[in-house]
């Protein structure tokens, strides 16, 4: 969900990551009626931009869309954000509103989570092993244009 999310809500920092909490409405599943097709609508609570004081007052808050994978269910972030959420301990007062929560090593029922949040810094971890796949992954990509477009230029002359 780490990677998902970061990808689709252009997620970067460890603190916008933590700052996700459930039953909030910061994420809702949504339709788009146009479109026929479901998505996942992420509202910013607060960033290093918008501190959601009193000089932030007119500033609309971000909101981004992931809308679902039609062609391939499994990789839908709708699809495994619903299976997440019911993979979470419920209506247990004592389980912290945070997003991500630590995983049961053996999970023997259909609860996979535990109630205590994953930690910031194992998050900051993650994050920061995310971060060095994309920036390999962008200059991958950056190398593969540049030959093509060298390519695209000998075949011009």
């Amino acid at each position: 969900m780490v990677y998902l999310f970061g990808m689709h809500f252009a997620l970067r920092a460890v603190q916008e990551h933590k700052n996700i909490k459930v039953g909030t409405g910061q994420i809702q599943i949504c339709v788009d009626n146009d479109l026929n097709l479901k998505y996942l609508l992420y509202t910013e609570c607060s960033s290093k931009n918008n501190q959601c004081g009193i000089n932030n007052m007119n500033i609309r808050p971000k909101q981004v869309r992931a809308y679902q994978n039609v062609h391939d269910p499994s990789r839908c972030i709708v699809n495994l954000y619903k299976e997440y959420m019911n993979r979470r301990p419920m209506f247990d007062p004592k389980c912290s509103s945070d997003f991500y929560l630590r995983p049961i090593a053996n999970p023997k029922s259909t609860v996979w989570f535990t109630c205590q949040p994953i930690g910031i810094n194992l998050l900051g971890k993650i994050v920061k092993k995310l971060q060095n796949t994309w920036v390999f992954m962008g200059e991958f990509l950056t190398i593969l244009l540049e030959q093509q477009h060298v390519q695209d230029c000998m075949h011009k002359v």
